[in-house]
């Protein structure tokens, strides 16, 4: 990719992590994301993403990178330890993102774009978001599949619940603290919460309604 195309399309991502984070992805305008990126094509974003949803998936791209190694070195570490917890587990998935929050280079907005995008009422669109999100979810889930309730997994979805459960905390500390606070507590406390999410029992009331 030539020098120049890369450094706009630098330069439209960042302007739409920080608008997006702000205003909303529904809020923000491809013209407004152009004007703050500073480009003077008018159709800039559809030469080099398409349309919105392909400037939120470069986004995701941009930091998921980093995100599936990491976690896939913690799931390689779990797996060859077999006296793993769930807990550990647990970890292994809210760790990468976690550190998002210490990321200066819009990982605070992309955790509040991932968890507006998750948390959407759009069918179409939640199922190409989730697609796109970082492969070593998939692999998550299939390794805490066993320390789970089968009902649980095949009926009730458990596993996204809390997917989308982390992802919703992650962006409420990414847009009420800044960089200066120290997240051990919070971390440690969503993955006490998380855990509880995958292993809440089925209560009798459910089991009828199921």
């Amino acid at each position: 990719m030539p020098k120049d195309s890369a450094d706009t399309q630098s330069a439209i991502i960042t302007a739409a992590e920080k608008l997006m984070s702000q205003n909303g992805i529904q809020n923000v305008s491809l013209k407004e994301i152009v004007r703050v990126a500073n480009q003077k094509n008018a159709t800039a974003i559809q030469y080099h993403f398409q349309n919105k949803f392909g400037l939120i998936n470069a986004i995701i791209k941009k930091h998921s990178r980093d995100i599936d190694l990491q976690r896939n070195a913690l799931l390689d570490l779990l797996q060859s330890n077999e006296d793993s917890t769930l807990r550990d587990y647990v970890s292994a998935l809210i760790m990468p993102l976690a550190g998002k929050l210490d990321d200066e280079n819009g990982g605070r907005d992309f955790l509040i774009i991932v968890s507006e995008s998750i948390n959407t009422y759009n069918p179409a669109f939640l199922k190409k978001v989730v697609a796109n999100i970082d492969d070593s979810v998939n692999r998550w889930r299939s390794l805490v599949e066993p320390f789970l309730n089968r009902t649980s997994v095949i009926r009730l979805h458990t596993r996204f619940s809390a997917i989308r459960f982390t992802y919703t905390e992650l962006a409420r500390r990414a847009a009420t603290t800044d960089s200066t606070q120290n997240n051990k507590l919070f971390i440690s406390h969503l993955t006490d919460l998380v855990e509880s999410i995958l292993t809440t029992p089925i209560s009798k009331e459910t089991k009828r309604l199921l």
